[in-house]
């Protein structure tokens, strides 16, 4: 081996829950190599420095206040000059219809009404002289001036035309209020424009994060560019995004100044800014590593993908050594960029590890020791097939759950959707009960009575019947997942006082119609002992996007490597290792209800058996022990 380097490892997540980044960061640091690895700080992983099992030491950096101030910064900018503009236009407003129409029409009003207030008194003192027959005198009041009133008398002017407005306000309220709530809804409405609530939503943050460096719940651009449609979403997504690569490149980029690494091994497109700016700075070597064609992600908007495709382009041409994770994206890497670096292969393996089973998946699944599970282990997000797998779960045989195991953007989603379906369930097991209860019951009895929520029938001959079917097994066969035993313990509680609506809601409150099961994701450690219990492993990824077709997923070999054979979407590289191997089965790339159902209910037990030894014999062949040494081969040769 080359003289050890110092290595900085870049990653734009916590650093420590990337099982990949965390396993070749220890091989470096193993082979004797310096290793410092830096992630991001964020909400589960608060901590600035952790350490790995493997002796490597991780720091993470504060991006969040530097991001939402400048985001803030830019939105102030932007918007302050038109905000300005349009206060200007509305004090010019005012002043015109103030000074232009409103004054003057209020004055014409106060001078009218005055001339006819002295010509009244004057006609007054008139006829006061009449009746008494008193020599004639010229007026006491004289008009003279009155239509002069704003030059002479300013200020009594405004005051006039002040009460005059207000008395015909006080004439016209109501149709003026009705104009005033009209006025108000639309200042709301501009309030809560999209553009001004984010201006607002980033300066709130960005005082709060000036405080304390505070870690909230969202990801990369969840709560930055949770964007709006049309230009103005794609201008806010443009701003927001950049602004939180910026800050995150800038905070990698001072760790590093500090560190003075040898070499910087980058993890995914968002590092790579920071990399190359310290090789540029530094003179380090630069190892870029992209575990995903980041061109064309399922879950990118265009533009993302269009800025990944830019920072490739002014990037990649200065990269030293370029490492994917298996030969189709490597491929597409070497087609679409030749200036860049000869690609090495280091897929997604695992070291491999048997254990026996003790039970723990089950137990926090809250299921039957012998049932069987459809496991799903990873990341819930959109386009990998977790809704209609959820769907799924509530059509498979009588012995199948579904178990997600993880966490994401869309568990509380999932969650609420199992519980819709297992109140759908629980219908259907309802009406089962009330036609099986109706085969034996008085003529007189129909389904429209059971199922109303007060009636008058002979329950004792209903329940009866009800409970000999129990005890006969009749309902057995049409109950999902539950045993004789259990059905015969609910039977002999029920009393005959009971009503067939009280046994109906025993039935729903049941936990065996909760077909699929969440469980929390498991530390990486024990990965290996709680994926052992699954049946099946399923990666049912939609066909969205290149990245999708070619993908190598963790669990293509996670589960293998704990002897659970797959069921997986027919995309390109998935389907060729499968195949390759025998270690499952796939069903079509773009995944159906029934086609999940149907490739589940086709597996017997000889061919499990099968399936599980395959997946031994892929892991011997191909895991992490047999691909780190083309890492350490591949950092030696950059300082040969």
């Amino acid at each position: 081996m080359a003289e050890p380097k110092r290595i900085l490892a870049l990653v734009p997540n916590g650093a420590s829950t990337d099982n990949r980044v965390v396993r070749e960061a220890e091989s470096l640091h193993a082979s004797g190599h310096e290793v410092l690895l830096v992630g991001l700080r964020l909400s589960n992983l608060p901590g600035n420095e952790a350490l790995t099992a493997g002796g490597v030491k991780i720091r993470r950096v504060k991006w969040q206040y530097t991001a939402f101030s400048r985001v803030a910064t830019i939105y102030a900018a932007i918007l302050l000059p038109l905000l300005a503009i349009l206060l200007a236009i509305a004090a010019g407003a005012i002043w015109y219809l103030y000074h232009g129409l409103l004054a003057p029409i209020a004055r014409l009003v106060v001078e009218f009404a005055v001339d006819v207030l002295l010509r009244f008194g004057n006609w007054a003192y008139a006829a006061i002289l009449w009746f008494t027959n008193s020599e004639p005198s010229s007026p006491i009041f004289s008009t003279n001036g009155v239509t002069n009133l704003a030059t002479t008398q300013p200020m009594a002017s405004h005051l006039a035309v002040f009460a005059v407005l207000y008395i015909t306000y006080l004439l016209l309220r109501r149709p003026l209020n009705r104009i005033g709530r009209g006025i108000g809804r639309g200042v709301r409405k501009l309030i809560s424009n999209p553009v001004v609530t984010v201006v607002r939503e980033k300066a709130r943050f960005a005082r709060n994060y000036g405080q304390s460096e505070n870690v909230q719940e969202f990801s990369l651009l969840e709560s930055l560019a949770d964007l709006s449609s049309g230009p103005l979403g794609t201008l806010q997504q443009r701003l927001s995004s950049h602004s939180v690569l910026s800050a995150r490149t800038s905070a990698f980029v001072e760790i590093g100044r500090d560190f003075r690494p040898d070499l910087v091994h980058c993890h995914e497109v968002a590092t790579l800014p920071a990399a190359i700016a310290l090789k540029q700075e530094l003179g380090c070597k630069v190892i870029y590593e992209a575990h995903e064609i980041y061109d064309d992600l399922a879950n990118a908007s265009n533009q993302m993908s269009r800025a990944h495709q830019a920072i490739h382009r002014a990037c990649l041409p200065k990269v030293d050594g370029f490492v994917t994770v298996n030969e189709a994206i490597a491929d597409y890497y070497r087609n679409s960029y030749p200036s860049l670096a000869s690609p090495v292969v280091v897929p997604n393996s695992v070291y491999p590890k048997t254990v026996t089973y003790d039970g723990r998946l089950h137990e926090a699944a809250q299921i039957p020791t012998k049932a069987k599970i459809l496991l799903y282990q990873g990341g819930f997000s959109l386009h990998r097939g977790l809704p209609i797998l959820l769907e799924a779960a509530f059509r498979l045989p009588e012995d199948w759950y579904v178990v997600f195991m993880g966490k994401g953007a869309l568990e509380q989603t999932l969650r609420d959707s199992a519980s819709r379906l297992r109140d759908q369930l629980a219908f259907q097991y309802e009406r089962d009960l009330i036609r099986e209860v109706l085969s034996t019951a008085p003529p007189n009895v129909s389904l429209a009575t059971i199922g109303a929520e007060h009636f008058a029938i002979d329950e004792q001959a209903v329940l009866s019947s009800t409970m000999a079917s129990f005890s006969n097994g009749q309902l057995a066969s049409q109950t999902v997942g539950r045993e004789l035993k259990q059905l015969r313990a609910l039977a002999q509680s029920f009393q005959f006082s009971d009503t067939i609506s009280s046994v109906m809601g025993r039935l729903r409150g049941v936990r065996v119609l909760e077909r699929a099961r969440f469980v929390p994701m498991a530390p990486h450690a024990e990965l290996v002992e709680w994926t052992s219990g699954a049946t099946v492993g399923i990666i049912p990824y939609e066909n969205v996007g290149l990245n999708h077709w070619n993908c190598s997923p963790n669990k293509l070999w996670e589960y293998p490597n704990a002897g659970v054979p797959i069921l997986a979407s027919r995309l390109h590289f998935l389907s060729q290792v499968i195949n390759q191997w025998g270690t499952g089965w796939t069903f079509a790339s773009d995944p159906t209800v029934a086609e999940i159902v149907a490739a589940v209910r086709a597996i017997s037990d000889a061919e499990l058996e099968e399936k599980r030894v395959a997946c031994r014999r892929f892991i011997e062949a191909d895991n992490y022990t047999l691909h780190e040494q083309r890492l350490l081969s591949l950092v030696d040769g950059l300082f040969a």
